[in-house]
């Protein structure tokens, strides 16, 4: 059995600081220059680094997830190049760092003082990490994760358009986790009803994106931006009722 010490960036809109580090489902967390760095211990049953970066992918992903539920804020590992994979082999060690080159813009700043990541939020994350466990393991877990990945992605998009078409392919996940055909009746009972013009539904913005024409497509992207922010809102507070549920 082989173990890697593998390390990896999270990176959100806001900028983060620690006063210490803490550990988080077996993943030691602090910050650096407003990021989230983690570092976690990775067993495989050979050196094989496409297998070891697997498993350290998905326990970044998890963490970023644990993070989104907790904080509201996406955090995301993206655009990891492959070619930055350092390999230390001494006898049965393994050292693998992975990195994010994104450049993200820093709006603000957010502090964690000791005392607010200890006994609350350490439960709280605690049971989230747990819920989040089981639902790998139930039938549409898979797809539930893949859903706060894409609203992840949403939240860290820069252009509005995009972010609102982020959403609601993770919106679309939703309701076909919960048994919908039509999105447009999961939004309803869900409260995600916003029209920003007072007329026009999410979904049918998201149709005119697609399928519009000219003025016609002008006009559903200036609705998109104008709702993509509260849309996302709406659409986290039915993700963590869904996990709450599923789990």
């Amino acid at each position: 059995m082989y173990e890697a010490r593998v390390v990896f960036t999270l990176r959100s809109r806001s900028k983060y600081q620690f006063d210490k580090a803490i550990e988080l489902d077996g993943a030691r967390l602090e910050t650096k220059d407003g990021r989230i760095c983690g570092e976690v211990i990775v067993q495989a049953e050979k050196a094989d680094p496409n297998l070891i970066m697997k498993k350290a992918l998905e326990k970044a992903n998890k963490i970023a997830s644990l993070l989104t539920l907790l904080f509201g804020e996406g955090f995301a590992l993206e655009d990891v190049p492959r070619l930055v994979v350092a390999i230390r082999k001494e006898e049965h060690v393994v050292e693998i760092v992975i990195c994010d080159f994104v450049r993200v813009e820093v709006s603000s700043i957010v502090r964690f003082p000791e005392e607010i990541l200890s006994k609350k939020e350490e439960s709280k994350l605690k049971e989230l990490s747990n819920k989040l466990d089981k639902l790998s393991n139930l039938e549409r877990g898979e797809d539930l994760l893949r859903a706060i990945k894409w609203w992840r992605k949403g939240y860290l998009e820069e252009d509005e358009v995009d972010k609102f078409l982020d959403y609601y392919i993770a919106l679309e996940m939703l309701a076909s986790i919960r048994g919908y055909k039509d999105v447009k009746e999961f939004s309803e009972d869900h409260s995600i009803t916003y029209k920003p013009d007072g007329r026009i539904s999410i979904k049918n913005i998201r149709n005119l994106l697609l399928h519009a024409l000219g003025q016609e497509k002008d006009e559903a992207e200036k609705l998109a931006k104008l709702c993509a922010d509260r849309f996302g809102a709406e659409l986290l507070r039915v993700i963590r009722k869904v996990v709450d549920e599923a789990a």
